[in-house]
């Protein structure tokens, strides 16, 4: 497994408020350490006023990198274009939450990040097969060349990914479309949905008289033993009824117990007592 690195970065507080809010997507630094794409990069708020770090920090994926001078770089300078941590960075205790997005929505988000990384890895390419060749004042570049090369390797392979996670999601999504579909259509899946409180109140009563936690409520009642049929459904088939009528049973003659215990320990009693006398 490929360890990544984490940079810490000193921020003054424009800067860090504009990435705060999502408006600056990139950090112009010193090249003066092995930033690479995967990494990621820590931003610490200094305030100036009072010399010293305010505590708030912003942390970011590297997603690219750029340090070449034929490109508006300065010499000795590299800009840093990041993203959001990967929800796989969050503390394994936090929630991520979801914002209410539906299955196709996630899909098409990874179609798109899938087609954009597609399209930045075939620049990076371009750009690559240009530097390697000589043009007018300028030698070839073939140590940029390779470097926007391996940027387009990442590209390439970051494009993949997405495009494979959209076809897993919309594929599932159909099979388990079609899978409930095909269950909820079945002979014993019709019966048991559509059974009416009236008959499933005495199953009820059965079932937490031998132990079941079922509130006392006519819609908790049905709710319950529909669940519990279904589970039937799916884990015997066709046998569901009988296993049912089985577990049943099992219920009555725990419910009975207890008064039966009650009677021994009543007749032991009685008969201690007569033995004293």
């Amino acid at each position: 497994m490929q360890t990544r690195s984490i940079h810490e970065l000193k921020c003054w507080p424009q800067y860090f408020a504009a990435v705060r809010r999502g408006e600056k997507p990139f950090e112009i630094r010193k090249n003066d350490r092995d930033f690479a794409v995967g990494d990621t990069v820590i931003l610490r708020e200094f305030d100036p006023d009072r010399d010293d770090y305010t505590g708030e920090t912003e942390t970011r994926l590297i997603t690219s990198l750029l340090s070449e001078e034929q490109l508006g770089v300065i010499h000795g300078f590299v800009v840093i274009g990041f993203g959001a941590t990967r929800p796989t960075d969050a503390a394994p205790d936090t929630p991520i939450d979801t914002g209410g997005v539906t299955r196709d929505q996630l899909a098409d988000w990874h179609a798109l990040q899938g087609a954009n990384a597609a399209t930045r890895a075939a620049a990076a390419r371009a750009m690559g097969d240009r530097l390697k060749v000589a043009e007018a004042g300028r030698a070839p570049m073939l140590v940029a060349a390779d470097r926007q090369h391996a940027v387009a390797a990442l590209g390439e392979q970051e494009a993949a990914f997405h495009q494979a996670a959209a076809r897993i999601i919309r594929d599932d999504h159909g099979v388990c479309l079609a899978s409930l579909r095909e269950f909820l259509a079945t002979d014993a899946a019709q019966t048991v949905l559509g059974l009416p409180n009236f008959r499933t109140s005495p199953i009820a009563h059965v079932m937490r008289a031998g132990g079941a936690q079922i509130r006392q409520k006519c819609e908790a009642e049905q709710a319950w033993v529909i669940q519990w049929l279904l589970e039937l459904v799916l884990e015997h088939g066709d046998s569901w009824g009988e296993v049912g009528q089985e577990q049943m049973a099992a219920a009555r003659e725990r419910a009975a117990r207890p008064s039966a215990d009650k009677l021994s320990q009543h007749m032991a009693e009685h008969a201690a007592a007569e033995t004293t006398h």
